[in-house]
């Protein structure tokens, strides 16, 4: 093998390496997954709304707004709709949450503060149809 071959070699060798050290110097360092909302997971930042009371059975959660419950479906239970059909919440979010019980923020409104969950009062048992952070 020649000097010119041996150097050509060892240049598309070391572009190999550091291009393998930084794909793995990214993969050690990425961040954790974010919060999604509407899969079924109810992570910090997101509006978890519970078919159930005391944050039992199925949850819905949202990182956005959510202006319209009607067509949305629980994750765990495609068949069923939270529309209309939440009794407990829990707000892992650091701010307020609106809440409303027709879609696109109209009806009885209400707000759900950060960082707490409890069962939904008379007015909004059963009958939030929409949400907005802030």
């Amino acid at each position: 093998m020649t000097h010119i071959h041996r150097t050509t070699l060892r240049g598309a060798l070391a572009a190999t390496l550091a291009a393998a050290a930084l794909g793995t110097a990214s993969i050690v360092c990425a961040e954790p997954a974010a919060a999604l909302g509407k899969d079924g997971h109810l992570e910090q930042g997101e509006l978890g709304l519970y078919y159930a009371e005391n944050r039992t059975n199925l949850m819905f959660d949202l990182f956005y707004p959510g202006n319209d419950f009607r067509p949305e479906r629980y994750p765990a239970n495609t068949s069923i709709s939270p529309n209309d059909n939440t009794e407990s919440y829990w707000n892992r979010d650091s701010q307020t949450w609106s809440v409303w019980t027709d879609p696109f923020r109209s009806g009885i409104h209400g707000w759900i503060p950060a960082s707490t969950w409890s069962n939904a009062s008379t007015n909004f048992r059963n009958r939030v149809s929409s949400a907005n952070p802030g």
